[in-house]
């Protein structure tokens, strides 16, 4: 039979506790949807739905733009995860290869560019100076940490192609 220890009966309270603290909201928000109107409007409801009520799912389900996020986000999850694992690859594969002319370069400008982003309102102002809000091509090709990713993966990328890094290795 183990030893009571004091110190992981601590931790695991203080990590439950937090469990609770972070689930707590989520669970909240679906008794609260699961309740009626009225129940809650007094403020009737903390841990059990009261008055249980499907309206508000019929409500979402019927309008339809539901299916329309969706369909959405697993476009650009899909594609934008393809296109970039693509690009990746092939700018990483040209920069492990020394033979590579101005590799140097660009792997310096690859850096700066880590370090020194554009911001979030020059970003904007080229995405609408090029007509691409409210476009599905902006998802794609104009989010702000989107150099960042790539000039990451790249990096690693390069680093495993050449066997100079990465985990596990000497």
């Amino acid at each position: 039979m183990r030893k009571l220890n004091y110190f992981a009966l601590v931790h695991a309270l203080l990590m439950l506790f937090v469990v609770l603290v972070t689930l707590y909201p989520f669970y909240y928000m679906l008794v609260i949807s699961l309740s009626g109107q009225a129940f809650v409007l007094r403020g009737d409801v903390f841990l059990w739905p009261k008055g249980f009520n499907l309206g508000m799912y019929e409500y979402v389900v019927k309008d339809g733009r539901i299916f329309t996020g969706y369909k959405n986000t697993l476009i650009f999850v899909t594609l934008g995860t393809a296109i970039s694992l693509l690009l990746t690859s092939m700018g990483a594969y040209a920069l492990s290869k020394k033979t590579m002319v101005l590799s140097k370069t660009f792997m310096i400008l690859i850096v700066i560019t880590i370090f020194f982003q554009g911001g979030m309102i020059p970003t904007f102002l080229v995405v609408k100076q090029l007509g691409l809000v409210n476009t599905i091509c902006v998802h794609g090709t104009a989010r702000s940490r989107r150099h960042v990713e790539f000039n990451h993966y790249a990096d690693l990328f390069r680093e495993y192609s050449q066997g100079t890094g990465g985990i596990g290795q000497a």
